[in-house]
């Protein structure tokens, strides 16, 4: 991802640097995946399992370094996913679930934007 321009697929990289699988053969070409938005553009859905950067548009923008590779080669943190929805920082999330990441990101993945709502509850004709 590093070679990875901001909104763009690796799938649009030269050869060496698309996504493969382990034993090196090509892997399937999705539109989506390996994707870095723009950061111009509205915030990507957030899914479940977005530990990992194959699935729709959960890479990070990233910017252009001096040496032309692009910095945030990763899938984006919880913390930034809190901010996509607006919560807190510090959202309370019982002490039961906090270690676990995966957890985490599988309920904000099924979770809506509370903003969005509140929006759409207070313009909705009663």
């Amino acid at each position: 991802m590093q070679h990875t321009a901001t909104g763009c697929s690796a799938f649009d990289n030269q050869p060496p640097y698309r996504p493969t699988k382990k034993n090196g053969e090509p892997k399937e070409f999705y539109r989506s995946a390996y994707r870095r938005p723009k950061w111009s553009d509205a915030f990507p859905c957030v899914l479940q399992g977005s530990d990992g950067m194959g699935g729709m548009v959960t890479c990070h923008p990233g910017r252009e370094l001096p040496d032309g590779t692009y910095s945030d080669a990763r899938a984006y943190t919880i913390l930034e996913l809190l901010r996509s929805y607006a919560l807190p920082e510090d959202f309370p999330f019982p002490a039961w679930a906090s270690d676990d990441e995966n957890l985490l990101r599988d309920v904000l993945g099924e979770a809506f934007a509370p903003l969005l709502v509140k929006n759409i509850l207070l313009n909705m004709p009663r």
